[in-house]
């Protein structure tokens, strides 16, 4: 039940607070007799302000007092549900600071307090919003490059050279170039076109007496392996004779 309480009648210089319907004493206040009962409380006349023995009916002998201020005034608390409205019936207004509902919040928040609760957020969030700070990300995600897999057979060609490219180069005691590297090269062949002269050469830079891939005596002939693309060099042990070389593309 909600009680309204209006400016109420004043008693001696004291407010007593009445009903706003009836006009009846809502917060009577009682004093000790000093014998053996309680009497209404009515404050002294003249407001001259003071203290009074008050305390509750139960019958037994009050252990607080009233203080009655100079103007005749005291101080009373109402337990219960009470509306406060003025003389004309309109609810009084009140003014100060109420805390609403939704409460801003300032950061920045960590990773553990953004995950305990759903954050909503309303967007969209620009590049350099979302860029401001790193957000951890998880689950699976798909790489660059992906296995490919098919059902059935898969028909594989392999790729054939189909020009040749002739070359020739003078046999010399100290190491020369026989074909330079090329990653376009499929095959290679190398004739040692002499009849007493030794070549020595080498898959690789700088062909020797103690660094070579292997000798091709006079008239010999060699084709290189495993389609190897990089230089080739050679020497001879002595200067007689041409290696005819054909670089295959």
């Amino acid at each position: 039940m909600v009680t309204k309480i209006r400016d109420g009648k004043v008693i001696n210089g004291v407010h007593i607070p009445v009903d706003q319907e009836s006009g009846a004493i809502l917060c009577q206040l009682y004093v000790w007799d000093g014998v053996s009962d309680w009497t209404p409380y009515v404050p002294s006349a003249g407001g001259g302000g003071g203290v009074d023995p008050v305390g509750i009916k139960d019958g037994t002998t009050p252990t607080q007092k009233l203080a009655v201020a100079s103007d005749g005034s005291i101080k009373a608390v109402i337990l219960g549900s009470v509306e406060v409205v003025n003389d004309v019936g309109n609810p009084l207004p009140v003014s100060g600071n109420f805390y609403q509902v939704t409460q801003p919040v300032s950061g920045p928040l960590t990773d553990t307090q953004l995950r305990a609760t759903a954050v909503p957020v309303s967007g969209p969030l620009t590049d350099t919003q979302l860029r401001a700070v790193a957000v951890p990300v998880s689950g699976t995600f798909w790489q660059t490059t992906q296995p490919v897999s098919l059902a059935g057979t898969v028909t594989t060609k392999e790729t054939k050279p189909t020009t040749g490219t002739p070359s020739n180069v003078a046999a010399s005691v100290t190491t020369v170039t026989l074909l330079a590297s090329n990653p376009n090269r499929l095959g290679a062949t190398v004739y040692n076109d002499d009849t007493a002269s030794v070549l020595s050469l080498k898959l690789g830079a700088t062909a020797s007496a103690t660094s070579f891939t292997l000798k091709i005596a006079a008239g010999g002939y060699y084709e290189v392996p495993f389609g190897y693309t990089g230089i080739i060099d050679g020497i001879w042990n002595i200067a007689s004779g041409t290696a005819r070389v054909t670089e295959l593309t």
